[in-house]
């Protein structure tokens, strides 16, 4: 089971009546913010820092992502994510709403699964009149939630019939770090993107990406009518994977060897510290110590950086011996 996420309320008093709003409404985080506060509870969890709904609505506020009359655009998730290095990104544009056999739900299931969690769009029913955000972060025989705007029983420990019917679309968050769930898939293949501009349509970012916009479209989940909304990050094509030629045991041991030599023989000289001088002259006076040929300098090369093995150590220790009658 992943771990419960730290849970914030868009109607805590602290924040409840301050704005969420662009020129034209009143609106505030308490009616509004239910988006931003269900990324804030995942950024804070996953970062260990304070991130609170009131620090989300502003970010989102900042950045262009506030709906004028609505909530959250729901192009606002990957972008918040991504300053925190989190990444986050939206499962699929179908919209599942009473249709919980649509494919997606039982891929959310299998994100939470390998660590994953989850921010699902609610609509109509249980969790909401209208469209509502929450945080799910598993589902065994309830699905376990963090709603922004209820600590009703039903609403944090789902009814999975209930909540697949009524859920519509989905974020996946990267928590498997912090889950411990072992990295059982890759966050998802590394795509280039096209972020959609005032004006666009699928046949015009295909026209200006070369991407026929049929794939565009199937690549996103978009059907008809073929919606898009500015600031939605679309996928153009998955990017090629980087090639890594596999090394033999044998191809490692002779460039591990090549390594070793190259580095040892920048150790074969006289360079050495200071705090050693002392030890250093008396191992030559006593003879416990023999230059193995001439450095640069003309001075023997007692070579005194290299590395000293067992057999060169009994050596020293047996000339120890000798110049002091133990042996």
């Amino acid at each position: 089971m992943n771990k419960r996420p730290v849970s914030y309320l868009q109607t805590d008093p602290r924040w409840a009546k301050k704005p969420y709003r662009v020129k034209g409404e009143n609106s505030t985080i308490g009616d509004s913010g239910c988006g931003p506060t269900a990324a804030a509870m995942l950024i804070e969890t996953l970062t260990g820092k304070t991130f609170t709904p009131e620090d989300a609505c502003a970010w989102s506020v900042a950045h262009g992502y506030k709906a004028l009359g609505n909530g959250t655009y729901y192009a606002y998730f990957a972008p918040q994510f991504a300053e925190f290095g989190i990444k986050c990104w939206q499962l699929s544009w179908t919209n599942a709403y009473h249709n919980p056999k649509a494919k997606v739900h039982e891929q959310a299931r299998e994100y939470l699964k390998q660590g994953y969690y989850l921010i699902a769009l609610m609509k109509k029913g249980t969790w909401t009149g209208g469209g509502h955000f929450v945080v799910v972060w598993w589902a065994d025989n309830k699905v376990r939630i963090n709603d922004p705007a209820s600590t009703k029983d039903k609403r944090l420990n789902g009814d999975p019939a209930t909540f697949f019917n009524e859920a519509t679309y989905y974020w996946v968050v990267d928590a498997r770090a912090y889950n411990a769930g072992g990295g059982a898939s890759p966050a998802g293949p590394e795509y280039d993107t096209y972020t959609v501009k005032a004006g666009d349509s699928l046949a015009a970012i295909g026209a200006k990406t070369g991407v026929d916009w049929k794939t565009i479209a199937a690549l996103n989940g978009i059907g008809s009518p073929y919606t898009i909304y500015p600031g939605q990050v679309l996928k153009l094509a998955e990017k090629p994977k980087e090639e890594v030629e596999e090394m033999t045991q044998e191809q490692f041991n002779k460039m591990f060897a090549t390594a070793m030599q190259q580095y040892r023989q920048e150790l074969r000289d006289n360079d050495s510290g200071e705090w050693s001088r002392k030890a250093r002259e008396y191992a030559v006076k006593e003879g416990i110590f023999a230059g193995g040929g001439a450095g640069a300098d003309g001075q023997p090369n007692f070579m005194w950086e290299d590395f000293l093995t067992r057999e060169q150590a009994a050596q020293i220790l047996f000339r120890f011996a000798q110049t002091h009658g133990l042996a």
